[in-house]
């Protein structure tokens, strides 16, 4: 499938400001290993015209016949390895589908919607607090993109493939 690009470059760049999201897309679903995939920017409404995230999630949906359909992934560490650990394991409405995923917005990875967050408290508080930004990863991580999380999703596949009976 042709990844998708569900938000506009110019929304993108008035909700997160500049960086490679912007141009990059915001949805992609794919096969790999014969599992289906899914790349999925998030973006939750957080006050008027904010729009919090821009970071991108992979899901990878786990066959009924497999060992970890239905897992509670909170309860015990099933033992993927996926940037940040997984941090969801849901059923579709119908429990037809159960996808395990993970998330790119950890306390080292810089969640776009955090460089437009940053510009308003420094708007105004001015440089009165100068410290509340140093050494701040939270101001200052790493952006995982497109091409990271489709690599991390792909690893996470070949776990899951890994592990069918």
């Amino acid at each position: 499938m042709t990844p998708e690009y569900r938000f506009t470059a110019k929304k993108k760049f008035k909700w997160w400001g500049e960086g490679e999201w912007v141009t990059e897309p915001d949805f992609y679903s794919f096969t790999h290993e014969g599992l289906e995939c899914t790349i999925m920017r998030m973006g939750v409404l957080d006050g008027p015209g904010h729009i919090f995230g821009g970071n991108l999630n992979g899901y990878v949906c786990i066959p009924p016949n497999h060992p970890d359909f239905g897992m509670d992934y909170m309860v015990k560490d099933h033992g993927y390895e996926v940037h940040g650990g997984l941090t969801f394991a849901e059923y579709n409405d119908d429990k037809s589908v159960f996808s395990i995923g993970f998330d790119t917005a950890h306390s080292y990875d810089l969640v776009p919607s955090m460089i437009s967050i940053r510009k308003q408290i420094k708007e105004e508080m001015g440089e009165k607090y100068p410290r509340l930004f140093a050494n701040r990863t939270i101001f200052s991580g790493t952006y995982r993109n497109f091409e990271y999380v489709v690599n991390e999703t792909k690893k996470l596949a070949e776990q899951v493939k890994a592990r069918m009976p």
